[in-house]
C-alpha cells in the first residue's frame, strides 16, 4: 500500500466518522462541573446552558468546546477537561448524554 492510498483510506474513515457524529441524535441531559471553589454557580450556569440546545453528537462536541473556551476566558479553571458519556439513571433519555467539565 502506498503512502497516498493510506492517506486516502484515513481520509475516508475520518469523513465517515464525521457523518456518523452528525447523524447520531443526542441531547444533553446533565452537565457536571467539578473543580470550582470560589466561582458563583450563576456565572457557570450562564456559560454552559447552550449545551442543552445540542441536537446531535457532533453538536454536543462543538458546543462543549465553545463552553470550554468561554470558561477559559473567565479564568475559572487552570486546565479544562471535557468528558462526554451516555446518560444514566432514572432521568436519562434514550439519546441522552452527560457532559462533564473538570479541572
Amino acid at each position: 500500500m502506498s503512502f497516498r492510498s493510506s492517506k486516502v483510506k484515513y481520509l475516508h474513515l475520518w469523513i465517515l466518522k464525521i457523518i456518523l457524529y452528525h447523524l447520531h441524535q443526542a441531547r444533553v441531559d446533565k452537565i457536571h462541573v467539578d473543580g470550582l471553589v470560589r466561582t458563583k454557580d450563576d456565572i457557570i450556569k450562564s456559560q454552559v446552558m447552550d449545551l442543552f440546545k445540542a441536537k446531535n453528537f457532533e453538536d454536543v462536541i462543538i458546543r462543549a468546546y465553545k463552553v470550554r473556551e468561554k470558561l477559559d476566558a473567565l479564568g475559572c479553571f487552570r486546565n479544562i477537561g471535557i468528558y462526554i458519556d451516555t446518560s444514566q439513571g432514572p432521568d436519562a433519555t434514550p439519546d441522552g448524554v452527560e457532559v462533564g467539565l473538570y479541572n
